[in-house]
């Protein structure tokens, strides 16, 4: 999701790589209405909170590396 001057959303698959522009199919809606660009920018404020994210780490172990996220609010591996 992409919003731009808090009017416009675009919302879909689309990768800004020029792979998604010549090779991939991809999908996706420009939308104008400030009332929906206000509405994503809300959810995204809430959904992207530090308290409500996952830390990454790497954790090595006998054999090779292995990536786990903690939850930040517990500290246990999710």
């Amino acid at each position: 999701m992409i919003v731009v001057d808090r009017n416009t959303t675009f919302i879909g698959s689309f990768n800004l790589d020029p792979r998604s522009v010549d090779i991939n199919t991809e999908v996706g809606l420009l939308i104008d209405s400030p009332e929906l660009a206000e509405q994503v920018i809300a959810y995204m404020n809430i959904g992207t909170r530090p308290s409500d994210s996952y830390r990454l780490e790497l954790e090595k172990d006998d054999k090779d590396q292995a990536r786990h996220a903690t939850s930040r609010n517990s500290g246990t591996p999710v």
